[in-house]
């Protein structure tokens, strides 16, 4: 720090400097440790791009170009390198206690941020998800069937109608619609799952902290927490937060 220091102008206030240390250091950090190729992966690119650019433009292709060396290969996203492996692999790892699914997708989503509180939950707890799935959910399965299809049954009724006629619709409108009056059926009750404002929260949430996840790993690590405060979706993913909470209060 000291030597970054000597090379400020004279005269520059204290704060300029920490704020430029901090871009330095971060520059630093991001192009020779975080993002570090593994060794002995080929790495993909597609369209004659670097990596990251590669796989944030044309992933599609970048896994379709990876899938023809018929072995493990890596690609570089935004939030670093991740290793693909074939699928005859997977029953020889999917047990293995050293391979973590939170912890290798909790830098995808930022939970340290405001406002992606809700995403830190299932991924900071190592078998929250898994156990509530498996265990909760699945085995009790019988208690809720009939709910599902009462719920699944007046929801299609009211997102489509009962009109034999042709209609445009926005499909991806209408599932989340669907998704969110379904799952919350089971969570909630049915009294919360067709509450406008509870609908709309779950809707929107989940799309605006993934559309804002999306676009902070399309920039460089060191500068994502002043992009941050700049995004659309900031304020509102804290306020939906906010209002989930009052109504599961």
């Amino acid at each position: 720090m000291e030597a970054i220091r000597n090379l400020a102008p004279e005269g520059l206030p204290v704060s300029l400097q920490v704020v430029g240390a901090t871009v330095l250091l971060g520059i630093i950090y991001s192009l020779f440790v975080k993002d570090k190729l593994w060794s002995g992966f080929p790495i993909i690119t597609a369209r004659g791009l670097g990596p990251r650019k590669s796989w944030m433009l044309h992933a599609g292709e970048v896994l379709k170009e990876g899938s023809k060396t018929n072995g493990s290969f890596q690609i570089l996203t935004g939030t670093g390198p991740k290793i693909i492996l074939p699928n005859r692999y997977a029953d020889e790892i999917r047990n293995l206690p050293e391979l973590n699914f939170p912890k290798a997708f909790i830098g995808d989503f930022f939970t340290s941020y405001p406002g992606f509180e809700p995403h830190k939950q299932s991924l900071t707890q190592d078998f929250l998800l898994r156990d509530t799935v498996r265990i909760k959910l699945t085995q009790s399965l019988g208690l809720v069937t009939g709910d599902l299809v009462d719920e699944t049954i007046a929801t299609v009724d009211d997102v489509f109608g009962k009109s034999g006629e042709w209609t445009t619709r926005l499909i991806r409108e209408d599932l989340l619609e669907i998704v969110a009056r379904v799952s919350s059926r089971v969570f909630l009750g049915a009294e919360l799952c067709r509450n406008r404002r509870w609908l709309e929260i779950a809707k929107t949430f989940t799309v605006d902290t993934f559309a804002l996840s999306i676009m902070m790993r399309m920039v460089p690590a060191f500068v994502r927490p002043f992009v941050y405060l700049v995004l659309p979706p900031l304020g509102e993913g804290s306020w939906h937060l906010v209002f989930s909470l009052r109504f599961r209060k």
